[in-house]
């Protein structure tokens, strides 16, 4: 079964690959500020925990 999956993905020709890709790329955002998200993700997690201690407490 192994070598029925290699030889699939051997097949598959590289150029279409590359053409399909590149046709198809969403349009281009700005780079994410990752310090800002952690910040955002972490205020909501910490905001969870102490309404989880009120209720548990």
């Amino acid at each position: 079964a192994a070598a029925a999956i290699d030889r699939s993905f051997s097949e598959v020709p590289r150029e279409d690959h590359q053409e399909d890709a590149g046709s198809e790329q969403p349009e281009q955002q700005p780079p994410l500020d990752l310090d800002m998200l952690a910040q955002q993700v972490y205020g909501i997690v910490k905001r969870r925990l102490t309404s989880e201690r009120r209720r548990l407490g």
